[in-house]
Parts: structure tokens; C-alpha cells; sequence
């Protein structure tokens, strides 16, 4: 007897979209000004279970990438950098119930992060390449959108919400 327990990625997916990733730099006084943008915005994701299988739309739906994902914002100054980063999210569609859409709600989150970095102030080998870094995620501690509740388990948000996955 012979058994084959290794897994197989039997699923087609196709997407088309668009990504945009432009920065702007200038110098101000004796600062560097970074301004920067990068987004993804999905027109379609088909997927089928299996080759033979009908394929179906996943883009706004539940546990799937919304249409939109942007981030926004960076700046540096000589040593010290910062960074506001303002995340914008569209709107998904929780679908796992056959009879209506449950909406959920575009998520906007404003990240921040502080950086010094010690190589110029103090040249020695240690302290080259180290900087401190101050950071913090989702600064306004807006709440991720709800989602509808089926089953005792079911958390009623998505976890694929951006501020709550481990990056």
C-alpha cells in the first residue's frame, strides 16, 4: 500500500490590477524630504477549487484583499527620521451568508515611527548602522470593522484586517 499524504495546490487564480509606487525626494534647509506613495488597486480576482471547477470573484469579500490598499506618507530629516503613515483599506463584502451581503466598513489606520540614528553622532564601529526606533501602529486606536457572526467561533472581524495581522 502506497500513501501519498503530501499536499497539492489544486486552485487557479486570476487577477489583473494595477500598482503604484512613487516617491518624491527634495532637500529643505539641511533636511532630506521624502513624500512617498504606493497603493495596489485589484479590478478582478477569479478563482476556482479545482481546474474543471467554476471560477467565482474574491476581490471585497471576506478573508480576500479588498480593491484598494494605500499607504502614505515618509519623511527624514538629517539623523532623525519620522513616518505618518496613513493606511487606507477599502471596503469588503462578508458574503458567507447566501442570502444578503453583510457590508463591512473601509478601515483607515494612521501608523507613526521615530527613528534617530546614532552612526553620525557617534562614528564608532559599534554604533554604526543603529538607530532607535520608536513606532507605533494604528495610532487613533480605531477599531477594526465588524463583520457578521456565524457560529460560536467566529470573531466578527477579518482577520486578514491589516492592523491585526503580525507583519
Amino acid at each position: 500500500m502506497i500513501v501519498d499524504q503530501r499536499l497539492r495546490n489544486l486552485s487557479v487564480t486570476h487577477t489583473s490590477g494595477l500598482d503604484l509606487s512613487t516617491q518624491y525626494n527634495t532637500r529643505v534647509s539641511e533636511s532630506d524630504v521624502h513624500l512617498g506613495l504606493d497603493g495596489t488597486y485589484v479590478f478582478r480576482r477569479l478563482q476556482q477549487i479545482t481546474a474543471d471547477s467554476p471560477s467565482f470573484e474574491t476581490v471585497n469579500t471576506i478573508f480576500n484583499r479588498p480593491d484598494l490598499d494605500a499607504r502614505v506618507c515618509r519623511v527624514a530629516m538629517g539623523r532623525v527620521g519620522s513616518q505618518c503613515v496613513r493606511e487606507l483599506y477599502g471596503f469588503v463584502h462578508d458574503n458567507r451568508v447566501p442570502t444578503s451581503f453583510f457590508p463591512v466598513a473601509s478601515y483607515t489606520t494612521i501608523d507613526a515611527r521615530l527613528a534617530y540614528d546614532f552612526s553620525a553622532r557617534f562614528p564608532w564601529r559599534v554604533l554604526i548602522k543603529n538607530y532607535s526606533v520608536l513606532s507605533v501602529q494604528n495610532l487613533l486606536n480605531r477599531d477594526p470593522p465588524r463583520t457578521a457572526v456565524i457560529g460560536p467561533f467566529d470573531t466578527g472581524f477579518d482577520p486578514r484586517t491589516p492592523a491585526l495581522s503580525i507583519a
